[in-house]
């Protein structure tokens, strides 16, 4: 018995819906991005020997038999990837499905016969979840690791690797990566303000700082780099160094309101009331509704009689 599953006729109908959800993985004709499932599958064989953590891939390869109607094939791929993993209840699933289609009805349920029948219908426990994620992410990391001993200056599976460390919060690891990328290409943008994004989530300003100015020197108009570094001045009220961003921020975007705001609060706060007024108006004469933003700031307040607000 199931568990949760008394009757044999639901077994099989929740097990012909799981089917019919991997069957829907399929890439259909006008799918150009994909390989043919020769391809794939031809792909994944070569993979098999070189990977250690083997479970996840001989799934894959199960599956991919599964979508060819190798049915035979897909069994043996997938029985050895549940004596590796026998705690990830995908595999069980998938086993008991291939066996069902195959028409073994008794191998069938001794396959899951301990799967709860939340899983075959997709709600899960969460845990069951995690287990396959992990599993994974460690066949992702290792496939990327091969690939770069193959090519070490590979960009393309450096920036790979790169983005899955970052996806799966292993920041310093995804740093090393964009930093082998700056050591291939010093002028690599992407990688300079990644690694600034990146070092900020570590908490290291004085790092970010450091790589979105590189970045800056290939991109001085960037608005988002611009605004990001202003507001990390902002925020150590180091108003000369803002001052320097805010003046470059102001040669490409004249006209921005949140520009001549910033500038507004900056010479204000070094004491440049002329200028900071000056900035003020200007704002106002672009955008009247920063009013209430100007009026919230107290060191606006005395420079306020100074303007001219339209109604």
């Amino acid at each position: 018995m199931i568990n949760g599953i008394s009757d044999e006729k639901i077994l099989f109908t929740v097990l012909e819906a799981y089917g019919q959800n991997i069957e829907k993985q399929l890439p259909t004709e006008t799918d150009n991005d994909y390989a043919s499932p020769e391809e794939k599958l031809a792909l994944l064989l070569e993979l098999l020997p070189k990977i250690t953590k083997k479970a996840y891939l001989l799934n894959t390869i199960g599956i991919s038999l599964f979508q060819m109607n190798r049915l035979s094939e897909a069994i043996v791929y997938m029985k050895q990837a549940v004596s590796i993993d026998p705690h990830i209840t995908q595999y069980k699933c998938n086993l008991g499905l291939f066996y069902y289609r195959m028409g073994d009805i008794e191998k069938a349920i001794k396959s899951i016969s301990d799967v709860d029948i939340l899983w075959l219908k997709g709600t899960s426990p969460m845990q069951e979840l995690y287990d396959l994620y992990d599993a994974q992410e460690a066949f992702h990391e290792e496939v990327l690791k091969i690939l770069l001993d193959e090519d070490p200056e590979s960009v393309y599976v450096l920036n790979n690797l790169a983005s899955f460390y970052s996806e799966t919060e292993k920041y310093r690891d995804a740093i090393d990566c964009y930093k082998r990328i700056l050591e291939l290409n010093p002028e690599n943008f992407s990688s300079l303000t990644n690694i600034a994004l990146l070092s900020m989530q570590l908490g290291d300003k004085s790092r970010a700082r450091l790589y979105f100015l590189k970045a800056l020197k290939l991109d001085s108009s960037n608005y988002l780099i611009l605004r990001i570094l202003v507001r990390m001045y902002l925020v150590d009220e180091d108003y000369q160094r803002a001052l320097t961003i805010l003046d470059q921020s102001l040669v490409h975007y004249p006209d921005e309101p949140d520009v001549l705001l910033d500038l507004a609060y900056v010479t204000a706060n070094l004491n440049q009331d002329d200028k900071a007024t000056d900035f003020l108006q200007k704002c106002l004469n672009i955008a009247p509704e920063y009013f209430l933003r100007i009026d919230r700031e107290s060191i606006f307040h005395p420079l306020l009689k100074n303007l001219d607000v339209k109604s």
